[in-house]
């Protein structure tokens, strides 16, 4: 795990700028054309191009979801497994920003995710 770019994006979450996408994690239609959750607000803070989601659906869309989470993992330093856990939480529609912040706040801490009733724990 970058610990470093984790702890930049909880306090970049935390105080989300006005011209940032806001928080949601259902949402792939954004201004920037990535998805407004964990991993898209992850890729717009790593500086990398990526690519711009123009509409859902289709394996065009599914690729480019593919390498901004691909660039959202690099930027946190964590593996599929770890991505997987923070980045597709069950309740899509209703994972709130104030969750996102918690669950990465106890990951960075801990290394332990927690999803439904479940949680894992990872080497932080």
């Amino acid at each position: 795990m970058d610990r470093t770019n984790l702890d930049h994006l909880i306090a970049y979450l935390k105080d989300l700028p006005p011209e940032a996408p806001d928080f949601s994690m259902d949402d792939y239609m954004t201004p920037c054309g990535t998805a407004a959750c964990i991993a898209g607000h992850a890729a717009l803070l790593s500086g990398k191009e990526f690519p711009r989601i123009v509409e859902p659906g289709g394996m065009l869309f599914y690729e480019r979801v593919g390498e901004i989470r691909s660039i959202a993992r690099e930027f946190l330093g964590i593996d599929n497994d770890i991505a997987s856990w923070l980045f597709e939480p069950a309740n899509f529609s209703e994972y709130s920003l104030e969750e996102a912040i918690e669950t990465l706040e106890r990951f960075a801490e801990t290394g332990e995710i927690k999803r439904d009733q479940r949680s894992m724990r990872f080497n932080p």
